[in-house]
């Protein structure tokens, strides 16, 4: 493309003066090329971001869907594990009871075996542990008197 036409001149710097309208014709298609492949890649930019931006929308979008259609399976397996860690639990609280019934059963035998061991013992044992509850029981019934 040439922007600017050398004048006709007759002198000896014509040549000169050619040459230097040459070299800016010259830089003016180097600029104008430079700009036309900017423009190019910045379209081309665009266009890449576009669609980079259109499979991330698409990506997430079929993540949301894919979540949608799976939630009612999480909830299922979720439900399966809170039975599961209930049933857990249940079992865990019959164990412990059959436990304290074995050691309550324990217990009374060896209290058994120790009434029959020493039965004078067991008697005095018995007669201050009653003494000590008829004692409690009879505070509790005079505070109770005193506050109505």
């Amino acid at each position: 493309m040439n922007l600017f036409k050398p004048p006709k001149t007759l002198s000896n710097g014509s040549q000169q003066t050619e040459s230097a309208y040459h070299t800016v014709d010259n830089l003016a298609d180097q600029t104008e090329a430079f700009a036309e492949r900017a423009a190019d890649q910045s379209i081309h930019m665009i266009r890449e971001t576009r669609d980079a931006t259109d499979n991330a929308l698409d990506a997430l979008s079929g993540g949301v869907e894919s979540l949608a259609h799976r939630a009612p399976e999480m909830g299922r397996r979720l439900e399966a594990k809170v039975e599961s860690l209930a049933q857990r639990g249940i079992d865990q609280v019959r164990g412990t009871g059959a436990q304290v019934r074995d050691r309550v059963s324990v217990a009374g035998d060896r209290t058994v075996t120790r009434i029959q061991d020493e039965p004078v013992k067991a008697v005095l044992i018995a007669a201050a542990a009653g003494a000590v509850f008829a004692v409690l029981l009879g505070m509790w019934n005079s505070r109770r008197q005193n506050r109505v």
